[in-house]
């Protein structure tokens, strides 16, 4: 997956929930600040994320699916909603260590 697609999915995203940050969980989170992440780290072909201040609508997300892989031009393109309540999480230091 390409940083494209993903901003894509985020559109999508937004027009389903009218949400405008969403948290993107898993492997496809690296798009976020490396956009062109080495393509080892960006061959999943799903993105995993959930609307960060309405994580319930996840469940509209993930209904929708068929319309947001309908309007993106990779079909092979996965989405999962998340219902997660957000929680604190660990840093990573710039040494590559869990703070």
């Amino acid at each position: 997956m390409k940083r494209s697609d993903l901003e894509h999915i985020l559109r999508a995203s937004k027009g389903i929930t009218g949400e405008t940050e969403f948290i993107v969980i898993g492997s496809q989170a690296i798009l976020g600040p490396f956009p062109d992440a080495p393509r080892v780290l960006r061959q999943s072909m799903e993105a995993d994320l959930y609307p960060r201040y309405r994580p319930e609508l996840s469940e509209l997300i993930e209904g929708s699916l068929a319309a947001i892989r309908s309007s993106i031009r990779l079909s092979a393109i996965g989405l999962t909603g998340f219902r997660r309540t957000p929680r604190p999480c660990q840093q990573i230091g710039r040494d590559g260590s869990l703070r």
